[in-house]
């Protein structure tokens, strides 16, 4: 059962059993004692089982609503893009579809890597439960996303960037702080496309 014990729990919990053997007196061990040891140590190690079990539900349940949350958000902007004329709302449209993407790639590598660990490392009854309501962030995580793409792509499509970093344009800033339909070029070599339908 030690062994097991061992080869189970995290290594800081099998270091605190046996500083726990250490503190005891030296002599030998009643039968009700190790009986009792036996217990806790099947006791801990089930615990161990139960708690990952656990986490992994909740992260395939967090993958399931990310999943939905990724093609309801992937039918809309389609939807606009492909019914919608104009083409300023169809590039702002398309950058945040975007921006979420990237959101959704980022929430999906960090799911990964908590999988890669022994939940009872810290405490693993809080990361059920941050599991457990963490819905709510990965909906806003992909929000975010968004609108932060949509806010680099208007300060790019504005020449703000120009202004604030005029060793990067190509051409250099203009000194007047009036933009204009770009030619051509635009600012940090980003194609003209984007530019064309915000000015339009």
């Amino acid at each position: 059962i030690e062994d097991r014990f061992q080869r189970v729990v995290p290594k800081s919990v099998v270091q605190s059993y046996r500083n726990t053997l250490a503190a005891q007196p030296p002599g030998p061990v009643p039968n009700a004692v190790l009986r009792q040891r036996a217990r806790n140590l099947l006791d801990t190690i089930h615990a161990n089982y139960l708690i990952n079990l656990a986490r992994e539900q909740l992260i395939r349940r967090l993958m399931f609503i990310l999943t939905a949350v990724a093609v309801l958000v992937l039918i809309v902007c389609l939807t606009i893009i492909a019914v919608e004329e104009a083409p300023t709302l169809r590039a702002i449209v398309t950058v945040m579809l975007i921006g979420m993407s990237g959101a959704m790639i980022s929430i999906i590598q960090r799911l990964q890597k908590a999988t890669s660990r022994d939940a009872m490392v810290d405490d693993g009854i809080f990361e059920l439960i941050g599991l457990r309501i963490g819905w709510v962030s990965v909906l806003l995580s992909v929000a975010i996303g968004g609108v932060f793409a949509l806010f680099i792509f208007v300060l790019i499509a504005a020449d703000i960037l120009d202004q604030v970093l005029p060793k990067m344009s190509e051409g250099g800033s203009s000194g007047t702080g009036a933009s204009s339909p770009p030619n051509g070029s635009h600012g940090l070599g980003v194609d003209s496309f984007w530019a064309d339908a915000m000015y339009r």
